[in-house]
């Protein structure tokens, strides 16, 4: 009668071993293989623009590239890293000027996007003829950590 409850025992734990082992490799496994947070298609990836017109400083308006003859019209970006003053403030005027004499209406310009912010702009840094612009506008003292 003893021997039937010590194989029972042993089996019993033998059996409760593996499956914790076994559930561990396949946790490790499938943590691998699973994202968190699901990625947005577009962040991350480069697009040819044209500048339709400056709101201010950080926020150009633009027609969007998206390549087999697909554009997304009028599309309000924001420049990453950039806080520029807002119409009504000092330097409104200077920040939307150096804006736009980098990237003038009607140019073509390229984009990186990065994210989507709180107000469902896309947050981008651009490049216009060969210049960062979010590095000019910071150069200037225009930043935003």
């Amino acid at each position: 009668m003893n021997d039937w409850k010590g194989t029972f025992w042993s089996l019993a734990i033998t059996w409760v071993v593996f499956g914790v082992l076994g559930g561990l490799v396949w946790g490790a496994f499938y943590a691998g293989t699973v994202q968190a947070k699901k990625k947005d298609p577009y962040e991350d990836r480069k697009y040819v623009v044209k500048v339709i017109r400056w709101i201010d400083g950080d926020t150009p308006v633009v027609d969007i590239y998206l390549g087999l003859d697909v554009y997304l019209h009028n599309q309000h970006l924001r420049l990453n890293r950039v806080d520029t003053p807002e119409r009504g403030h000092d330097d409104f005027e200077t920040a939307t000027h150096v804006s736009r004499t980098t990237c003038p209406v009607n140019q073509e310009a390229s984009i990186q996007v990065l994210k989507r912010g709180k107000y469902g702009r896309w947050i981008v840094e651009m490049d216009c003829r060969g210049t960062n612009l979010n590095d000019k506008l910071r150069a200037r003292g225009w930043k935003y950590e």
